[in-house]
């Protein structure tokens, strides 16, 4: 039985292993993550930075997740939500 994606974490090894298994031969790459992606490659590049050469991350959600609800109406109120 196949363990369940439960983090990003998860996602991150689950990708570190395919690459090891689709190209045994790279000793190290490039990542480009987008939204969920990035937080992907992130946890990828922190897991292997042996391998992980450069990170690329477009338009990440935050590290800490997202928020149900972020009440935000001026700029003032987005400094908030450093």
């Amino acid at each position: 039985m196949k363990n369940k994606v439960k983090s990003f974490k998860d996602l991150a090894e689950d990708v570190y292993m395919l690459i090891n298994e689709r190209f045994p031969f790279a000793e190290d790459y490039f990542v480009f993550g987008h939204n969920i992606g990035a937080n992907v490659g992130m946890h990828l590049a922190i897991a292997h930075p042996e391998k992980v050469k450069g990170l690329t991350l477009l338009s990440p959600i935050p590290p800490d997740g997202l928020k149900e609800s972020i009440d935000v109406k001026t700029i003032d109120d987005l400094k908030k939500y450093k």
